[in-house]
């Protein structure tokens, strides 16, 4: 594990500089509403929510939107492992799984 997995942690569960994150290396995410709801170094849970810009003419999700959340749940916490890493290493995402749920508001 690479001992600066925590602080890149850290990093990802504050709220405004993750959508400054998003913002700036993920624009497409940030407009859809992409969140991460929670995330250690063996998993991570995020969430996109079902509103206009996420939502497909037939009134569902767009696939596009729910694959992004499923490649950011993957690819976060393969940037917690090479974050601050020397010498400097780069990544590509090779597998993406995802579960998708439909939590209605209560």
């Amino acid at each position: 594990m690479n001992p600066q997995a925590p602080a890149f942690i850290k990093l990802m569960k504050h709220p405004v500089k993750f959508r400054m994150f998003l913002f700036f290396k993920l624009p497409s995410a940030f407009f859809s509403g992409v969140r991460l709801r929670d995330i250690d170094v063996k998993h991570s849970i995020v969430s996109v929510p079902y509103k206009w810009f996420s939502q497909n003419p037939f009134r569902s999700t767009y696939f596009a939107s729910l694959g992004m959340a499923a490649e950011m749940s993957t690819g976060v916490l393969a940037l917690a492992h090479i974050y601050k890493r020397q010498p400097a290493v780069s990544m590509l995402v090779l597998k993406v799984e995802g579960s998708f749920l439909k939590v209605g508001k209560t």
